[in-house]
């Protein structure tokens, strides 16, 4: 799938590059999508605090951002440093829970980044967030429901340790 780019895979980058992802037909799309955007933000971003308030009580594994107050957040991706990430992301996925990682290698030590001359250990906050940040889905068509088994399945996880 990566093969004629310059990602090795998800994770890996051979070369600097842009994110283009709007084609002229995702344009028009979008020209509609607009309409409803302040509605997309604010359901997103209930759902984030749904998220946020449910993580509290797990202040032990799970770090949340802290959120700024003033701000209007527009979450795309929700995300939380956890304590045992990968073991929780595979929970989660068998689970049926669409966890990722976001993003299990630093800039620094990828290829693209090579001639630039860093190792491991530069920048050990961003080396450290490759190993502990994941995100949960926030999106708009999540519901209650969905929210309230992911936060549960999250809990009978630590509860385990």
């Amino acid at each position: 799938m990566y093969r004629n780019h310059g990602m090795i895979d998800r994770d890996h980058n051979r070369i600097w590059g842009v994110n283009m992802r709007l084609q002229p037909l995702q344009a028009i799309v979008a020209s509609h999508v607009l309409k409803s955007v302040d509605e997309t933000v604010d359901i997103r971003n209930k759902n984030a605090v749904k998220l946020d308030d449910g993580l509290k009580v797990l202040s032990e594994y799970v770090e949340i951002p802290p959120r700024l107050k003033g701000y209007r957040e527009t979450f795309s991706l929700y995300m939380a440093k956890f304590k045992r990430r990968d073991e929780l992301l595979r929970h989660l996925n068998n689970n049926e829970i669409d966890a990722k990682i976001h993003y299990r290698v630093p800039l620094h030590l990828q290829e693209a980044a090579k001639s630039l001359g860093y190792k491991v250990g530069d920048f050990p906050m961003s080396e450290a967030y490759g190993e502990e940040i994941m995100t949960l889905p926030v999106h708009q068509y999540i519901n209650n429901s969905q929210i309230s088994y992911m936060l549960q399945t999250i809990c009978e996880f630590y509860s385990k340790s």
